[in-house]
């Protein structure tokens, strides 16, 4: 309406997107990505 744009990142209420167990069978990058991925996403959306 005034000529601006925002938008806002949707969270399912009951999604955990960052929790997997550490003794899961998922190889160490993943472990990796997944904090490199939360630190972006803090910085980005704060």
């Amino acid at each position: 309406i005034n000529g601006t744009l925002s938008t806002s990142v949707y969270h399912k209420p009951a999604a955990e997107p960052y929790v997997v167990p550490f003794i899961s069978d998922h190889p160490r990058h993943v472990f990796d990505n997944i904090v490199q991925t939360s630190l972006r996403r803090a910085i980005k959306y704060t």
